[in-house]
């Protein structure tokens, strides 16, 4: 079993790198397949998946 560990050169303000590291190992992938190639595929998953939660923020200013 293949264990990746996802890693970043900002601050990860908003957690990104837990949730990717997360995700990355919850998939499976054939074991023929490079480590390189894998954690690459896995990179443009979590980014494929991500973008659409982003379009559907919204944010509203509410007067108290």
């Amino acid at each position: 079993m293949r264990t990746f560990v996802v890693t970043t050169e900002g601050q990860n303000r908003l957690g990104l790198r837990e949730l990717c590291e997360r995700y990355v190992n919850d998939q499976w992938f054939a074991a023929h397949a490079s480590d390189e190639l894998v954690a690459e595929a896995l990179l443009d998953q979590f980014k494929r998946a991500v973008q659409p939660e982003l379009e559907l923020l919204t944010v509203e200013c509410i007067d108290r």
